[in-house]
């Protein structure tokens, strides 16, 4: 998990990018203990090597709660996450 605290107010863009043949899942909570906070998930079983991206509203000042998980037990490794904040 990974929080990120915008600086100012508007839509934020998250992406997670495999390296390799990495299927990734992105989401964003407000609270990463409550499952009903979730703002956006991204997942494309279909297409493993491919950035999931997620575009959620920002509140300057307020955390958002980042996760990247694998899709399945066997397809984890690494990945870059990159942020495009409000401007």
């Amino acid at each position: 998990m990974v929080r990120y605290t915008a600086a100012a107010s508007g839509d934020v863009t998250i992406t997670a990018t495999p390296e390799g043949s990495t299927d990734v899942v992105l989401y964003a909570r407000t609270d990463c203990t409550d499952r009903d906070s979730e703002l956006a998930c991204s997942e494309d079983p279909l297409d493993p090597e491919v950035p999931e991206s997620i575009t959620v509203p920002a509140t300057a000042g307020e955390p958002i709660d980042l996760f990247v998980n694998s899709f399945g037990a066997t397809s984890s490794g690494p990945f870059t996450l990159t942020i495009e904040p409000a401007e």
